[in-house]
């Protein structure tokens, strides 16, 4: 759920997402989570991220920072899978 966009729902939209991004921006990505908890086969972490987007045709570089909330759940082989996401500007 970016800022300002429509709900990208399934992983053809969310992959269509970041495409876009990425065809047009070299990206410096620092990211990590402050908090995490786990429940059952359900967890939630919320983080804070650094981004640095370089604009690969005119070179302008954005500055962004945000923080976001993950809910993930466990995957039958034991590994976690993201099921929603949120961020926002700070």
């Amino acid at each position: 759920m970016a800022p300002g966009k429509p709900v990208s729902r399934g992983r053809e939209q969310v992959e269509d997402y970041y495409a876009a991004i990425f065809k047009d921006f070299k990206t410096i990505l620092e990211s990590g989570y402050k908090e995490v908890e786990v429940s059952g086969d359900l967890g939630f972490g919320r983080g804070e991220a650094r981004v640095i987007l370089i604009d690969k045709q005119l070179g302008d570089t954005t500055y962004s920072s945000s923080k976001y909330l993950n809910i993930l759940k466990r995957q039958e082989d034991g590994s976690w899978k993201t099921t929603q996401h949120i961020w926002n500007d700070n």
